[in-house]
C-alpha cells in the first residue's frame, strides 16, 4: 500500500514538474480549434505522415483536393501531437504572421551547414546581424561586379554554342546552377572556381553541390527528418552529408582566413603611409565585396561578427544567392520558350540598349523594363521559395 502511495506521488510531482496538466489542456484546446479546418483524412496514430511529402506529385495532389473543396488552407497531422497548417492564399496571411518566430524544426535541418545565419537565425540576431548586413547590399557594391556577371555569362553561352553546333540538348537547371555559383563566388568572396569548365571539378564547389543535394533529399525524406543523430549516423546520406559538410567549412575557413591576412596587410600599408581611402576601396582599389563587408562591419558598440557567424553568413550567401537564382533564370527562361511572342519582345528590348556592344554596363540595367516584367512574372507563376514556415507563438485568427 506504501509502494503505491509512493507511486501516486511520483506521478504526480512528476506531472506537476512538467506541466502535464496544463499540456493536456492546450493540447484539447488545439484540436477542438483545428476540427473546423479542412485537411486530407488521417490517422489517430500517424496522422498524415504516409501522405505528406515535398514532391511534384504531391503539390499536384494537394492542387487537385484544393479545386475539389474549393479550400485555401489545410490541416497535416505529423504523427499524433505535432501539426501544420498550410496556407495558399494570401488572404488568410496577416501581418503578426509574417512577425512570428521561423519553425525550428525545419529550419535546423539546415542548421549544420548554415548554423545561425539570416536563413535561420530568429529575433534579435537576425536584426542585429541583418544592420550589419546592409552595406553589402548597396549599389556601390553591386556595381563593378557587372563585368564578372558579363564574363560568367560569356561562358554559359560559348558552352550552349558548342552543344548547338553538335545538335546536341542543352540540360538548363545544371549549367545555369553552375554560373550563378560562379557569379556569386567570385561577387560574395572573389573565389575563382572555374566551376562552369568542363572536367573541372572544384572541391568546394563540388561539396557545395552536394549539400544542395542532399539537403533537398532529406525535406522530400520524412525519416531522415526526424532526429539528426539517426540521419548523420544511421543513414548513407548523413555519412556524405557530413564527408561534404567537413570540406565545404574547411573552404569558407580558408577564404575567411586569407581575405583577413589581406585586409590586416591593406590597413598596415594605409597606416605606413598615411593615405586615406574610402571605404568602399580595398587593397589595389579593388571594390569591396560581401565578405570584407562581413570582416569589418561593427555594430553601435563596436562589436563585429565572431568567425563563425561571417562563416554562417557567407555559407548561406552561397547557398541562397546561387541556388534560387538559377530555379528563376531556369523558369523564366521556360517560360519565354513557351511564350515566344514575349521571348522576341525582350530580345528586341535588349538590342536597343546594347546598340552592338557584345556587354552589358551597370546603367543599362535600368532600361530593361519588359525584361524585367517578364522576370517578376516567372517568379510569381514559379517561385524560388515557395514554402515559407513560421511557429505560431499565441492564438492567432486565421479567415475569420
Amino acid at each position: 500500500m506504501f509502494s503505491y502511495l509512493l507511486f501516486f506521488i511520483f506521478l504526480f510531482g512528476l506531472a506537476a514538474l512538467f506541466n502535464i496538466p496544463q499540456k493536456i489542456q492546450n493540447y484539447y484546446r488545439i484540436c477542438i480549434a483545428v476540427s473546423k479546418i479542412p485537411g486530407l483524412p488521417s490517422n489517430w496514430l500517424w496522422g498524415n505522415l504516409h501522405q505528406v511529402d515535398m514532391t511534384q506529385e504531391f503539390n499536384m495532389k494537394m492542387y487537385e483536393w484544393r479545386e475539389k473543396t474549393k479550400h485555401n488552407i489545410a490541416r497535416f497531422w505529423f504523427g499524433p501531437i505535432d501539426l501544420g497548417l498550410a496556407i495558399y492564399h494570401p488572404k488568410y496571411v496577416t501581418k503578426e504572421m509574417l512577425k512570428t518566430p521561423k519553425a525550428e524544426n525545419i529550419y535546423a535541418m539546415m542548421e549544420p551547414w548554415l548554423g545561425q545565419g539570416l536563413l535561420i537565425a530568429n529575433s534579435e540576431r537576425w536584426f542585429r546581424n541583418r544592420r550589419l548586413l546592409t552595406p553589402a547590399f548597396h549599389f556601390d557594391i553591386l556595381k563593378p561586379y557587372v563585368h564578372v556577371y558579363n564574363e560568367c555569362t560569356d561562358v554559359l553561352l560559348s558552352k550552349w554554342q558548342a552543344k548547338a553546333d553538335k545538335g546536341q540538348t542543352v540540360n538548363l537547371c545544371e549549367t545555369i546552377s553552375q554560373v550563378t555559383l560562379d557569379i556569386v563566388l567570385q561577387c560574395a568572396c572573389s573565389y575563382k572556381s572555374g566551376c562552369q569548365k568542363q572536367n573541372n571539378v572544384d572541391p568546394y564547389v563540388d561539396a557545395v553541390n552536394k549539400l544542395c543535394d542532399l539537403s533537398v533529399q532529406r525535406f522530400l525524406t520524412l525519416l531522415h527528418q526526424a532526429n539528426d543523430f539517426f540521419y548523420f549516423y544511421c543513414t548513407s546520406q548523413g555519412w556524405k552529408y557530413r564527408k561534404a559538410l567537413k570540406l565545404a567549412h574547411q573552404q569558407s575557413e580558408k577564404v575567411i582566413r586569407e581575405r583577413q591576412k589581406a585586409l590586416n596587410i591593406e590597413v598596415a600599408e594605409r597606416r605606413n603611409s598615411n593615405v586615406v581611402r574610402s571605404v568602399k576601396t580595398t587593397h589595389k582599389d579593388k571594390y569591396m565585396d560581401f565578405l570584407d563587408v562581413l570582416i569589418t562591419c561593427q555594430d553601435e558598440e563596436g562589436i563585429g561578427l565572431t568567425d563563425l557567424e561571417i562563416r554562417n553568413e557567407v555559407d548561406t550567401f552561397v547557398f541562397e544567392g546561387h541556388d534560387t537564382t538559377a530555379n528563376g533564370i531556369t523558369w523564366t527562361l521556360y517560360l519565354l520558350a513557351r511564350h515566344p511572342e514575349h521571348q522576341e519582345k525582350c530580345r528586341e528590348e535588349i538590342i536597343n540598349i546594347l546598340r552592338g556592344r557584345d556587354h552589358f554596363d551597370y546603367e543599362d540595367l535600368s532600361g530593361l523594363k519588359y525584361t524585367l516584367w517578364c522576370i517578376k512574372e516567372a517568379m510569381r507563376i514559379y517561385p524560388p521559395v515557395y514554402n515559407a514556415y513560421r511557429r505560431l507563438a499565441e492564438d492567432t485568427d486565421i479567415g475569420g
